[in-house]
């Protein structure tokens, strides 16, 4: 058996597991997920040989307590109750651990066929069974597994022709690294020093294009949009590659929100500008929808909203950005499927907002005999309007929503749950409940207050992020 490592690169082994996935898969369970990123995580690789299969440091979780049957475990999420890291991250590894290598398994063949079902729409519990046969035969299967004082790994070969002499490499400026070590505190929410290292950055060489795109990510997560957008397009006309601080700047812009025509050919040239630098880059595409249904152009909105799902599958709003849109087209049966997918799949905001697109759709054009589970927290009441203000001070913390002209204010009394549409242009990376949210629809449930002072206490709020409305071709101006 090889030792289970214990250090940073396993970390990093993991997240880039995650990340090869949610690139490839329209979905992926919490277990699947969690599984198969701990089994390559410890990939080991020695000599002119790459280790497959060595077990996780937390297998000695599982010999701390009995494992999970694994009909409740498939169909656990962050959010369920009886979830633990820890223990979780074990049991999940020791079943794709056995799914691949225990007896009957064909190597993972049996793992595959029971993916292909999944992408074809059938319910994981019937799947599994299907191809893996009775849960309780497994659970006492997997029990035993866990048990093993040894686990089976796959040896591969490596190419012993890598010469890393042949690697094309150059010394890294002093401002550059510390613009890039200000870009990984920045990426990780490190606002402080990443802006120490930043600022040093641009005192070193101020016509450093990506310590300015740096900054403008910094101002930006402190409200500072007018700033945010010079520093962006400083850092876009120094570096003509930085594809990011085009996008921001042209989303900061007039442009993104104007009406009149040539404001809106300019705004998807930019995204045109934006693609070209790299043409895999999502939140383009989304944008490019959103501009096509300000035009009335159904068919480019779908075309652009199809391949921002494409790249990015694990984006739960993409699928439903696609299915707002066949609602639109008046695809209502096909809109309801796309509901349907992300509801079955998907927990909290992008549960919800599934919900919403599935109550939009006619009763008579959904699905015969499917429902959907509306999730709502226990003796919790609901209220929708937009945002006014957010105060996020920790002393006086206070969400106002404006509701049918009237102002509700919220606070927040001990952990609550906040979550956000997937196509909001700056992303999960840059957001924040501080700011960038006035005029945005929000659906808020709450429990009630403890005084009369304020309309109740957060449990859960989502920020949604509505599409355009279009145009009234009525209200168009007469042909001459």
């Amino acid at each position: 058996m090889l030792s289970a490592g214990n250090g940073a690169k396993e970390v990093v082994y993991h997240e880039y597991a995650h990340t090869i996935e949610h690139l490839n898969l329209r979905w992926i369970l919490l277990w699947l997920d969690e599984g198969t990123a701990e089994f390559y995580g410890y990939t080991r690789f020695e000599g002119h040989k790459i280790y497959l299969g060595a077990p996780t440091v937390r297998f000695l979780e599982l010999r701390s307590r009995t494992p999970d049957p694994i009909e409740k475990m498939i169909t656990m999420s962050d959010l369920s109750p009886s979830y633990n890291g820890e223990f979780f991250y074990a049991e999940s590894w020791a079943l794709v651990h056995l799914l691949i290598y225990g007896p009957g398994m064909d190597g993972g063949k049996k793992l595959d066929q029971f993916l292909d079902l999944l992408g074809k729409g059938i319910e994981q519990k019937k799947a599994f069974q299907q191809v893996f046969g009775d849960f309780r035969r497994l659970d006492k299967a997997l029990a035993s597994y866990m048990l093993q004082p040894t686990f089976t790994t796959t040896v591969l070969k490596s190419d012993p022709q890598i010469d890393e002499k042949a690697f094309v490499s150059r010394t890294m400026s002093v401002a550059e690294t510390e613009a890039e070590l200000g870009g990984y505190h920045l990426w990780i929410h490190n606002f402080p020093v990443a802006r120490s290292l930043v600022e040093q950055a641009l005192k070193s060489d101020p016509k450093l294009g990506l310590a300015h795109e740096n900054m403008g990510f910094l101002d930006f997560a402190d409200g500072k949009d007018a700033e945010a957008a010079e520093e962006f397009a400083q850092a876009y006309a120094l570096d003509g590659t930085l594809y990011l601080s085009l996008f921001d700047k042209t989303m900061l812009s007039p442009l993104a929100t104007s009406g009149n025509v040539d404001d809106m050919n300019a705004f998807g040239a930019a995204l045109g500008k934006v693609l070209q630098l790299n043409p895999d880059f999502a939140p383009a595409y989304v944008q490019l929808a959103r501009l096509a249904l300000r035009e009335n152009d159904f068919s480019s909105a779908l075309t652009a909203a199809r391949k921002a799902e494409e790249l990015e599958p694990s984006r739960a709003g993409y699928h439903l950005l696609t299915g707002q849109i066949l609602r639109r087209m008046g695809k209502g049966a096909d809109a309801a499927v796309a509901a349907k997918f992300v509801a079955d799949r998907w927990v909290g905001p992008d549960h919800d907002e599934a919900v919403e697109l599935w109550n939009g759709v006619p009763a008579e054009e959904r699905p015969a005999g499917e429902s959907i589970l509306e999730m709502v927290p226990k003796d919790t009441q609901t209220v929708e309007g937009t945002v006014k203000s957010v105060n996020c001070a920790d002393q006086g913390w206070a969400f106002v929503l404006n509701h049918n002209g009237q102002s509700l204010t919220f606070h927040r009394k001990g952990a609550y749950v906040a979550g956000f549409s997937d196509t909001i242009w700056y992303g999960e990376d840059h957001f924040s409940l501080c700011h960038h949210l006035e005029g945005m629809r929000t659906v808020i449930r709450y429990r009630p207050p403890s005084d009369a002072s304020y309309a109740g206490d957060i449990v859960d709020l989502g920020i949604r992020d509505d599409l355009p409305k279009v145009p009234d071709a009525s209200k168009s101006p007469a042909s001459p």
